[in-house]
């Protein structure tokens, strides 16, 4: 396993690089499908701040850097969700998903 800094560098340059990719597509869209993704916009601007400034276990960012599309991945577990449950789920479920394929350990592990 690579070093826990590493390991963090390199998902940090992964969703910095899906975010810029997202942002470009963005805009390139005219102001009515802006306006119809702003959902989505707010939660992967958001979930990028929280990957940006939070320092993961090396278990927990080796296995969102195998799953690729972080931002998309959380944004896809939000339909459905008010805007107040939204991200906090986004992020509660998708943490477990990672968990899940990291093994048997219990959450306080990572």
């Amino acid at each position: 396993m690579k070093d826990l800094k590493i390991l963090n560098q390199e998902l940090r340059a992964m969703v910095r690089q899906e975010y810029e990719e997202f942002r470009q597509a963005v805009l390139g869209k005219s102001p009515k499908e802006i306006y119809d993704m702003t959902q989505e916009i707010a939660v992967k601007e958001e979930a990028a701040a929280l990957i940006f400034n939070t320092k993961f276990s090396a278990e927990m960012a080796e296995a969102m850097l195998k799953t690729g599309k972080v931002l998309q991945k959380i944004y896809e577990e939000t339909d459905g969700l008010s805007w107040e449950k939204l991200l906090m789920h986004a992020m509660i479920s998708y943490r477990k998903s990672v968990v899940k394929r990291c093994g048997n350990r219990s959450e306080t592990e990572r």
